[in-house]
This record gives C-alpha cells, structure tokens and sequence, in this order.
C-alpha cells in the first residue's frame, strides 16, 4: 500500500517555514518484528563520488587532508568500483 501525506511542521513559525511539503511513505507487510526501515538511496561510480565530494570540498585543512587520503580511483577504499549512498548528494 502506497500512502501519500500532506505534511505541514508543527513548528514552522519557529523556523520560518511556510511551504508545505507531500511526501510519500510505502508501507509493505513483514513476516515478523514491529517494522523496519531503510535508508539506502543508490548507488554511483567511485569516480563521480570523488568528484563531487572534490567539487564540493570546503578547502579547508580538514576537507584537504581527507580528500588527500583517498585513493584517486577507479577502486574505492573498499577495493569496489561503487559506493553506496544513503541520501541525495550534489554531483
């Protein structure tokens, strides 16, 4: 089953948020528990990862040094050639 809810914050006023958003939840059966849920988004070369998180690296030391320590491709540290992420990131 498919449930599309309009959401409105509780506490917009305090944030100054005045649109309203619709989000989309499924809801599915399982065999047992109380409910699960799940964050993977997709998946996409190491090499356009690395390329955002470059494109987007703040320049400071710490995004230097880190971006530094990782290798250049086309394998990520895992020895892979893709990344799992779990939520939209800017390419």
């Amino acid at each position: 089953m498919v449930c599309s809810l309009a959401v409105v914050p509780a506490h917009a006023s305090l944030i100054n948020i005045t649109t309203s958003i619709t989000v989309n939840i499924d809801f599915q059966g399982m065999s047992s528990g109380l409910g699960q849920k799940s964050k993977f988004f997709g998946t996409i070369s190491y090499d356009r990862y690395l390329a955002a998180l470059q494109a987007h690296s703040s320049g400071d030391s710490t995004d230097t040094l880190a971006l530094a320590s990782l290798p250049v491709g086309p394998n990520n540290p895992n020895g892979t050639t893709s990344v799992d992420v779990n939520r939209p990131i800017r390419l």
